[in-house]
C-alpha cells in the first residue's frame, strides 16, 4: 500500500508543533519548504526523512516507523 508523502508528512509536522518537539521540526522543515517537486528537492527531502527514523531516543516508534516508510516511498520514487 502505499503512503500519500505529502499528507502523512503534513500529519507528523502538525503532532511536533503540538508537542513542541522542535529536533524533528529543526530536521525536516528546512527540506519540506524548499522543496521544488523536482528530484532534487524530494532527494533532500528523503535525506531528512531518513534522519529522522534514526531518532531513536527522541520520537515514538510509531512516528519513526512512519518516517521511515516515508523515506523509503520518497527515495524509492527518486531512483526511478
Amino acid at each position: 500500500m502505499s503512503l500519500d508523502a505529502n499528507k502523512e508528512i503534513g500529519l507528523l509536522i502538525d503532532r511536533w508543533c503540538e508537542r513542541r518537539d522542535y529536533k524533528p521540526l529543526a530536521v525536516l522543515l528546512p527540506s519540506w519548504l524548499a522543496n521544488n517537486g523536482l528530484t532534487d528537492g524530494w532527494a533532500n527531502l528523503a535525506i531528512a526523512l531518513h534522519r529522522i527514523a534514526n531518532m531513536r531516543d527522541r520520537l515514538p516508534d510509531e512516528e519513526r516507523d512512519l518516517a521511515k516508510r516515508l523515506y523509503v516511498q520518497v527515495d524509492a520514487a527518486v531512483r526511478r
